[in-house]
């Protein structure tokens, strides 16, 4: 679910009481967006991300997760890791992680 909450505190306040929670809006997320969110977060993370308990809770396939051929070409230079289904941002590849990230995961989810 992707959530706002009330930015003002009186307005906070009053839904708390009125909704018993502070919420401005919740909407339900697609997988490919779920999968997009859980991939640029959990890349920023040490120990990265496991794409098949992705694929699992999504039901979107490992292969359509990653765009492999970045994966590929980015782990050849260092800057990332792929061992098994975890794949991770090596710390050689922390500074350009946002460069690195859009290659990773791409437009193939959206």
């Amino acid at each position: 679910m992707a959530t706002e909450r009330h930015k003002k505190p009186e307005n906070y306040l009053a839904a708390v009481g009125r909704n018993q929670h502070g919420l401005k809006i919740e909407q339900a997320l697609s997988p490919e967006t779920q999968a997009s969110e859980a991939l640029l977060m959990g890349l920023r993370l040490a120990e990265g991300v496991d794409l098949a308990a992705l694929s699992a809770r999504t039901g979107i396939a490992m292969d359509k997760l990653v765009e492999r051929d970045a994966l590929a070409r980015l782990s050849e230079l260092g800057l990332v890791q792929h061992d098994g289904a975890i794949v991770k941002i090596l710390p050689r590849g922390m500074p350009l992680l946002d460069a690195i990230l859009p290659q990773l995961v791409g437009d193939q989810l959206g």
